[in-house]
């Protein structure tokens, strides 16, 4: 005869502690700017930055320009010889952009405004998004 487990029982779950008017915990420690921005996650810096570089591409057209780059790719000109530019040209654009990652701050932001434009450009064009 096999020994049976014992059953477990269910546990009630307690209720909420009830919300005050006011936010009863200790207030935060002070920091300094550059403390607060080492405390920000890694994903949430890469996202800012990318995403302001965008904004940055968005201002010169570069991600409108790249919706309809991604458009006449679609229509099936893939061996003109201006694809074979648009090519070459997007080589040297990735070539730049990762290059540039040891660089000073600003001039590898600069350096990744191309390549994040062509990005949401791409997938701008994917939505049905005309310029």
């Amino acid at each position: 005869m096999t020994k049976r487990k014992p059953l477990r029982r269910k546990l009630k779950r307690r209720a909420p502690a009830a919300r005050t008017a006011w936010d009863t915990r200790p207030p935060a420690p002070r920091q300094s700017l550059a403390d607060a921005w080492a405390n920000v996650p890694y994903r949430m810096k890469w996202l800012i930055y990318h995403a302001t570089a965008t904004g940055a591409g968005w201002r010169f057209g570069w991600v409108d320009w790249s919706t309809g780059v991604a458009a006449w790719f679609a229509a099936g000109y893939w061996v003109s010889p201006s694809a074979f530019a648009l090519y070459g040209l997007g080589i040297c654009a990735i070539a730049l952009y990762r290059q540039s990652r040891p660089w000073a701050w600003p001039v590898a932001w600069a350096c990744s405004i191309p390549i994040s434009s062509v990005v949401v450009g791409v997938l701008l064009y994917g939505t049905g998004y005309q310029p």
